[in-house]
């Protein structure tokens, strides 16, 4: 079966394949660059991974960030609601 963009990460019995690109994320210190380093890490990991995109989306928890591979999205970070609006920024900047 193929993962959808309602699948929760990780399954049940599954590891989260994702959770070294979440722990690289929460672990970027405070500061004026934050979002730039969090935006270049989500991109450097979607190309390492063969993603064709990576979409940024709201909730109410934050910007989740999903990847598609091989035609399906597959949730791979969340990012917290306080940085939402820098990493939005940035992303209209690039």
């Amino acid at each position: 079966r193929r993962l959808s963009c309602t699948d929760p990460l990780p399954r049940a019995g599954m590891p989260d394949p994702f959770a070294d690109l979440q722990a690289r994320l929460d672990g970027v210190p405070p500061g004026p660059d934050r979002a730039v380093r969090v935006v270049d890490a989500v991109l450097a990991d979607a190309t390492a991974r063969g993603a064709s995109d990576a979409h940024f989306d709201p909730t109410g928890r934050g910007l989740a960030v999903r990847y598609r591979l091989d035609g399906v999205l597959v949730p791979a970070a969340e990012l917290a609601k306080d940085l939402a609006p820098n990493v939005v920024a940035r992303l209209k900047v690039m």
